[in-house]
């Protein structure tokens, strides 16, 4: 729509969804030997306060929430740059690393479940790459997570904008209660069909041959 409000003739513009990297994202170990409850994948932006990504990322609510699930004694994986700068840095429930590209398929089947608390995404890709390792997913109701709640509503659970760390650390337990005793490691078939690199190459070869 915005692109067609530049001029762009409708039905020359092609929308494609977002995907993971199959040959580097898959899953491998099961519910018992995931070491964190949680996963966290995001940079914590120092320099960036009242800025539109800082705020769009809800800095300090997702410091908040990560301090008050490590209270309730479950184990927390960070990976972001700058963590290792905030207060969260000395407590022995959480973990921060700041990985290579390469370094983030065996950390996601570390997690058990995946969150993604921003306000705004215009995806994100992580979200996809968690689910591809074999992680649940509990994420604010923006970018693909809609849809993906659909096409996979047992493993992607929305919940909605809550601003304060108490509600939110509590909607997300419920969750993770509720659906722990269900957890499946293995691979969706829809996200495989849906949203992989090869599923992309050939809708894309498939658009330019129209």
């Amino acid at each position: 729509m915005r692109l067609n409000s530049f001029g762009f003739l409708p039905g020359k513009v092609i929308s494609f969804p977002l995907g993971y990297d199959d040959s580097l994202f898959h899953s491998y170990k099961n519910f018992q030997e995931r070491k964190y409850d949680f996963a966290i994948s995001t940079p914590l932006k120092l320099q960036s306060l009242g800025s539109h990504y800082w705020l769009r990322k809800s800095s300090i609510l997702l410091h908040d929430l990560i301090a008050k699930l490590s209270s309730d004694n479950y184990k927390i994986l960070i990976m972001g740059e700058n963590w290792d700068f905030s207060l969260l840095e000395a407590n022995n429930k959480i973990h921060i690393v700041n990985p290579i590209y390469k370094e983030k398929p065996a950390l996601l089947n570390d997690c058990k479940f995946f969150l993604n608390l921003s306000l705004i995404e215009g995806g994100p890709v992580t979200l996809l790459e968690a689910l591809a390792c074999g992680c649940m997913t509990i994420s604010k109701d923006n970018g693909y997570a809609n849809q993906i709640s659909i096409d996979m509503p047992e493993k992607c659970f929305n919940i909605k904008n809550i601003i304060s760390a108490d509600e939110l650390s509590s909607e997300i337990i419920k969750i993770f209660e509720s659906k722990k005793e269900e957890f499946n490691h293995k691979l969706s078939p829809i996200l495989e069909k849906n949203y992989s690199f090869k599923y992309l190459s050939k809708k894309i070869v498939k658009s330019l041959n129209l």
